[in-house]
């Protein structure tokens, strides 16, 4: 009776380890995907600069070249007002370049969408809070400066969402159409109304009508089954970096 005992409680010791063991193998295999995401996404980012590097500034250093050269034969020409129409051209295009760098470096020191995502899936995480998105890859070719400031969105009503809401779970929308970036955020908590008639600056709502209006965009706040925001923002033209 006492090796029955034993056996059917070691019996019952393992198939309660069992669950567990694979509820650990399953947490170890997902951060290893985020990490994995995580890395692909850096390679993903060092091959765009260095694209874009390489079609605006190899192209402009070639013209640079071009000109000073130009314009030290000129000069050696005595052909004055020449050499100093090449030299003018030499200082716009550099101001040009330098405007271009200032630009990538700010790129590099702010977040993408995807790395915001990344980020704000742990903490809600850790508040029992699901995060539910919709093509979000999608906006790995948005404008960096829009994706700059939709980060800065994101981070905000998941803050929100986790000290206010009593939400379960969130969910963000991404698309794009009518030459507009659109942007959905949605949560099952308490809505907007609780708080929309106290001093909404410490929600950070004001903060986020700036940030949009700033991109010319639109913000719309509305409770219905939960706190929802809708967003667009209009696609920046294309700048045209190439040089004459």
């Amino acid at each position: 009776m006492n090796d029955l005992l034993s056996f059917i409680f070691g019996f019952v010791f393992i198939l309660g380890c069992v669950p567990a063991s694979y509820s650990k193998m399953k947490h170890a295999q997902l951060l290893q995907k985020n990490k994995r995401l995580e890395l692909l996404i850096r390679h993903n980012e060092r091959d765009r600069i260095a694209q874009q590097l390489h079609d605006n500034l190899g192209q402009s250093f070639s013209i640079l070249a071009l000109k000073a050269e130009l314009s030290s034969k000129l000069l050696d020409k005595d052909k004055l007002e020449l050499a100093k129409q090449q030299l003018d051209d030499i200082a716009e295009i550099s101001r040009n370049d330098l405007n271009l760098v200032r630009k990538i470096v700010t790129d590099l020191k702010s977040d993408t969408i995807i790395q915001t995502l990344n980020k704000q899936y742990q903490y809600l995480e850790d508040a029992k809070i699901m995060l539910f998105t919709q093509n979000e890859d999608l906006t790995t070719s948005w404008d960096r400066t829009v994706q700059n400031i939709l980060s800065q969105v994101i981070t905000e009503s998941v803050t929100n969402c986790i000290k206010y809401s009593n939400a379960s779970h969130i969910r963000i929308s991404f698309s794009a159409k009518n030459n507009s970036y659109l942007v959905t955020i949605s949560d099952n908590g308490i809505g907007f109304d609780n708080y929309l008639k106290q001093d909404h600056e410490s929600f950070g709502i004001s903060g986020i009508k700036r940030n949009i209006a700033n991109l010319d965009g639109s913000v719309e706040f509305k409770s219905d089954n939960g706190a929802n925001i809708f967003i667009s923002i209009p696609i920046p033209k294309k700048e045209d970096n190439n040089h004459d």
